[in-house]
């Protein structure tokens, strides 16, 4: 953590770095809750774009570039008479941003 802290004070300032270290943990935060059974999938789909939009760094946001995607494509609607193989149920969409979340968790690490 402090490798990336000390590259990163190079290029944004001590404040900017906080406020994206603040966002990054509540994102991580919003994840573990998800998979921990205390938020849904529907409300993860919907608070973790929004909480995206705070986010100001261009190495997170590559990590997560796909995130807004799958949330728009989640549905708990969605069942095997669906036709739409773009559209993620519960399984399908945990199942394709778990490792995301992973990625992100190892990148908070360097």
């Amino acid at each position: 953590n402090e490798r990336s802290c000390q590259h990163s004070h190079s290029i944004y300032s001590k404040g900017r770095m906080e406020k994206v270290m603040k966002t990054v943990k509540a994102l991580l935060n919003l994840f573990e809750e998800l998979f921990a059974g205390r938020i849904s999938c529907l409300a993860f789909s919907y608070d973790f774009p929004n909480l995206m939009l705070d986010l100001k760094d261009d190495s997170i946001q590559k990590t997560l570039d796909d995130m807004p995607e799958l949330c728009a494509f989640y549905s708990p609607y969605k069942d095997s008479n669906y036709d739409d193989e773009e559209i993620l149920n519960d399984e399908e969409f945990l199942k394709k941003i778990k490792p995301i979340y992973h990625k992100l968790k190892m990148q908070m690490k360097d």
